[in-house]
């Protein structure tokens, strides 16, 4: 017998106890899809504008690996062949080194440090285990597929003691007249920064760039030597050609810092910052550990972020190859930037607007704090190339202005003296947003002065030679 038809079985009072159990059971089952899709709807997916194979770097073979060799240059460094105990923990931390070449530096009467001298030539095996290492062509480091926030660089971080050791012995081969081996000794130092720097981890790459910034200061101090000829200035600027040709662009840098952001946000260490801010638990409670990636799956995290992340490196790679004063307007975040776009441009597939990416970054970031700074980190990477841009444009003009004054006597009135036949044209300031050229004025005494914007992009006057310059470049002069 058929059953009759029910009137109203849309109206849920008419629904039966079975019925109810199944609608409940089914809502239980499809509530955490719709809020994860609900969360997820607010930032549209884009694809990744690169092939990530293309940004990581290959494995280096141990015996080919510079990094390597550069541990065996630490063990000789802090355990020498002869020496005392006493002597031996003379100069062991980095900041012993720097205090001791702020002494040689200052002093008065020009003479060598006895004691810091012997433990120099007790080291003598380290530094020429450095400088084997540094004429290595490959290094390598942690690998963009796994490496994370939380990823550690040992080695990497002890490899400023190295550059140190030869910019105090450059300065005692200085002393001495050697100055081609004082240049061997600094340019280890800009070959071992872009060793640093080769594998792209953003920690690495600030390494290497203090390792090139102490380098380029040393070179400036070389360059003063009355008696340098233009052979010698020369070689240095064609270093600097090269230095600037290897040079990481800020482009390739904030592809590998989501990678990383990619990988942090993928391991347990990143969820940790993620709203609900609970921490992550111990490896003895998986439970926890469950509930936690679950609830973050329904909220729509860590997908969220890194859709975020996504939005961001390809607004950024639309201008970020550019130099400062050719870039389009930008919107200022902390600690990230969104570049305005040129109505004309074709968006591309779920890209966002810009006034959008923005309120979303700024909204995420107001619920999560702890992200400031993990989004990418692309303000950070390009403020520090720059700075690196303006060391080295101020730096060429340095070089130029002594080739100059070997053939005139004295250093130029203006930087326009100096083209062509020194300089093929005057440089822009790569932190200067109006494309000013690289600032430059001859003192009444005779000496001069190579000077950019400083990281606040306000021209201070030349304002280097403070403890805290303002400024950034070099004082040119005779020693």
């Amino acid at each position: 017998m058929a059953m009759p038809f029910r009137r109203d079985w849309w109206k849920p009072w008419n629904w039966s106890t079975r019925t109810w159990f199944l609608v409940i059971i089914a809502l239980a089952l499809i509530s955490p899809l719709m809020t994860r899709w609900a969360c997820l709807w607010q930032v549209p997916d884009i694809a990744l504008p690169f092939k990530i194979d293309d940004v990581i770097c290959e494995v280096v073979p141990a015996d080919a690996d510079a990094i390597g060799r550069y541990v065996v240059a630490l063990r000789l460094l802090d355990n020498p062949p002869t020496e005392s105990l006493s002597d031996k923990k003379s100069f062991q931390r980095i900041e012993d080194l720097y205090r001791a070449q702020e002494q040689a530096l200052a002093s008065v009467d020009r003479t060598w440090d006895d004691r810091l001298n012997q433990w120099l030539q007790n080291r003598s095996n380290s530094l020429a285990e450095y400088r084997l290492a540094s004429e290595m062509q490959a290094a390598g480091g942690p690998s963009l597929k796994t490496a994370s926030r939380d990823t550690a660089v040992n080695e990497h971080q002890k490899v400023p003691r190295l550059a140190k050791l030869a910019e105090l012995e450059a300065i005692r081969l200085e002393r001495a007249g050697e100055f081609d081996a004082a240049w061997n000794c600094l340019l280890a130092n800009l070959r071992c920064a872009r060793h640093c720097q080769m594998p792209r981890f953003d920690i690495c790459h600030l390494i290497g760039n203090a390792i090139r910034s102490s380098a380029y200061r040393g070179i400036a101090r070389w360059a003063e030597q009355p008696s340098l000829t233009k052979e010698q200035l020369q070689a240095a600027r064609h270093e600097l050609v090269i230095d600037l040709a290897q040079a990481v662009p800020t482009s390739e840098l904030i592809k590998a810092n989501y990678l990383q952001f990619k990988n942090w946000m993928e391991q347990d260490g990143g969820p940790n910052h993620l709203y609900p801010r609970w921490s992550l638990a111990s490896p003895e409670e998986p439970q926890v550990l469950f509930g936690k990636r679950m609830l973050l799956w329904v909220v729509g995290q860590p997908e969220v972020q890194l859709r975020l992340a996504r939005q961001l490196l390809v607004n950024n790679l639309e201008q970020i190859h550019l130099p400062l004063h050719l870039r389009r307007e930008s919107f200022n975040l902390k600690p990230e930037f969104v570049f305005v776009r040129d109505p004309h441009d074709r968006d591309l597939p779920g890209q966002l607007a810009p006034e959008r990416l923005r309120a979303l970054v700024e909204s995420q970031l107001t619920k999560m704090p702890d992200l400031q700074g993990y989004l990418i980190g692309g303000e950070t990477m390009d403020r520090v190339n720059r700075v690196d841009a303006a060391r080295r444009q101020t730096l060429d003009v340095v070089l130029a202005c002594h080739l100059y004054q070997r053939l005139h006597g004295e250093f130029p009135e203006a930087m326009e003296q100096l083209v062509p036949a020194f300089l093929d044209s005057i440089p822009f300031d790569p932190k200067d947003s109006t494309g000013a050229a690289v600032r430059y004025r001859r003192e009444t005494n005779g000496e001069a002065i190579s000077w950019s914007v400083g990281w606040d992009a306000v021209d201070d006057g030349g304002d280097i030679s403070t403890r805290e310059p303002k400024d950034i470049g070099y004082r040119i002069r005779l020693d």
